[in-house]
């Protein structure tokens, strides 16, 4: 294995940069695996003792500190449940659980009018957002079958995560009962007194960002995996075909596509990706 195991994991979404700045830890550290209550089931990786090795980088030690996050990772992953978009108590004004509904982060309540538009408060993150499960479902379910699929690549005999991976997967793309629609029309709300009448954004784009990895993902585990079917591809596929066309032709202005940020660099991003 080549020392820059750990910058690939880190590329593949696997391990964070901030694990990454970590390669002079010490090897025989124990790891602690902490949930964040704002998303549950996603994991932070850390160590209880932050001792830096102060000799020159060891691709032996890179290799170990590498395969113990993912190793620790995959644990966990496997034990959880099956994501699903389905699971939000606050409904869409589609009344239709399968599509995807989250709140624009800056907007807050009118003081002025309780009944008008919320207003934006740049940089200010309205804590209620964490009413709604998609976003931290969505990258429940991404995190958890990158890093299970990893985990297989490197562990052939590690069936426990591929099948984990094949689970998650199959739930958030393919089965009539969980799949999440093809589309991000209640992405990025904002909001105002009456429900009925939130429409999304194109801003929404930015909530769902996380679905960019998951192409890269089959593809590694229709190779190592054997009980990953054609049809379960095709399935997969089938969905961000749809997804793509949305991406290309949504229901109101794509100015993701022509603004100068990060949001035409996710947009951009996706529809490459999809192709």
């Amino acid at each position: 294995m080549q020392a820059s195991l750990l910058l690939t994991l880190a590329l593949l979404g696997v391990v964070s940069a901030n694990n990454l700045e970590r390669r002079w830890i010490k090897i025989d550290t124990p790891a602690v695996f902490t949930p964040n209550p704002a998303f549950p089931y996603v994991w932070a990786w850390q160590h209880q003792d932050n001792s830096i090795l102060e000799t020159k980088k060891d691709s032996a030690s890179d290799d170990a500190v590498a395969r113990v996050i993912l190793s620790g990772f995959a644990s966990k992953a496997n034990h959880s449940p099956v994501f699903h978009i389905r699971k939000s108590e606050v409904v869409p004004p589609s009344n239709d659980t399968s599509d995807f509904l989250s709140f624009a982060p800056y907007w807050w309540p009118n003081p002025e009018d309780p009944k008008a538009e919320w207003v934006k408060k740049d940089g200010e993150i309205n804590p209620d957002i964490l009413k709604l499960t998609c976003q931290a479902e969505l990258s429940a379910m991404t995190a958890s079958t990158r890093m299970s699929v990893t985990q297989g690549l490197l562990n052939p005999t590690d069936t426990a995560s591929l099948a984990h991976a094949s689970r998650q997967l199959h739930a958030w793309f393919v089965d009539p009962e969980l799949r999440m629609k093809p589309n991000v029309n209640y992405g990025q709300v904002v909001r105002n007194a009456d429900p009925s009448t939130w429409k999304g954004r194109f801003e929404g784009i930015l909530s769902v960002r996380q679905l960019a990895f998951v192409p890269s993902t089959v593809e590694l585990l229709e190779k190592i995996y054997p009980q990953w079917t054609a049809q379960d591809t095709k399935g997969v596929k089938d969905w961000f075909t749809e997804f793509l066309q949305w991406l290309l032709n949504p229901p109101f202005q794509p100015e993701e596509n022509t603004s100068k940020n990060n949001h035409r660099t996710y947009w951009a991003c996706q529809v490459v990706e999809y192709q």
